[in-house]
């Protein structure tokens, strides 16, 4: 009877040996594995901005357009103006990045806006999503890229021809006038920049690079008071 136990018992420490030997074993868990998951739950990082294709509840939209602005009078259609130093055939900004600044983190921006002009060709450009706040101006930094230079204006006249071409990198930074834009959820909103023709000099064409950014922002008017739906 005992031989008989005997053999049960190694009969059974056999099975579960077996049965161990085929269980398949968990790989190790690495330390790469664990800060991997950890970066997965984490926050998202509020300096990052909002990404164009990012699902922003109750986001809109917000459109620069550009217009010139002669003696105060708004020109709507596109085409050449007439301004003090002569006509004005040609005011191109090569957009590389434009951005609204608003009140919350991360400002809604367009890369690659390209060549945008209140004369002719595309004369405005769209950044969507655009979280609902107070936006209070844009930045446009201009650079030369498959549009063409980052910034051509010329005027064309009897005396020697007026030309600002710049191919190196500029940052403009425009400030609302007469409020700031309020974007209300789900709004899309349109905003006037104006070109202030009448403010085109002959000093502009000999300002240094350095200089350039400052002057050229006189030149503009951002109408956030007058956006409109669209």
């Amino acid at each position: 009877m005992r031989v008989m136990l005997c053999i049960v018992r190694a009969a059974l420490v056999l099975v579960i040996s077996l049965v161990a030997a085929c269980r398949p074993t968990a790989p190790p868990v690495s330390d790469a594995a664990t800060d991997a998951d950890h970066d997965r739950d984490g926050d998202v990082d509020e300096d990052a901005g909002i990404h164009p294709d990012a699902h922003v509840p109750g986001a809109g939209a917000l459109r620069l357009v550009l217009r010139v602005r002669v003696a105060g009078r708004v020109v709507e259609e596109p085409g050449e103006v007439e301004v003090t130093l002569g006509r004005l055939q040609r005011f191109d900004l090569g957009v590389a990045r434009l951005a609204f600044e608003g009140d919350r983190p991360g400002d809604p921006e367009l890369l690659e806006a390209g060549r945008l002009s209140p004369l002719a060709g595309e004369r405005g450009a769209t950044v969507a999503p655009a979280a609902p706040g107070l936006y209070s101006g844009v930045e446009l930094s201009l650079n030369r890229g498959a549009w063409g230079r980052a910034l051509d204006i010329e005027v064309s006249r009897p005396v020697e021809p007026y030309r600002v071409q710049v191919d190196e990198p500029l940052e403009l930074e425009i400030r609302c006038m007469g409020g700031s834009i309020d974007l209300g959820v789900g709004e899309h909103l349109e905003v006037p920049l104006y070109v202030e023709a009448d403010e085109l000099d002959e000093e502009l064409a000999e300002v240094p690079l350095a200089d350039l950014p400052v002057a050229l922002m006189d030149k503009f008017v951002l109408a956030c008071d007058e956006a409109q739906p669209y």
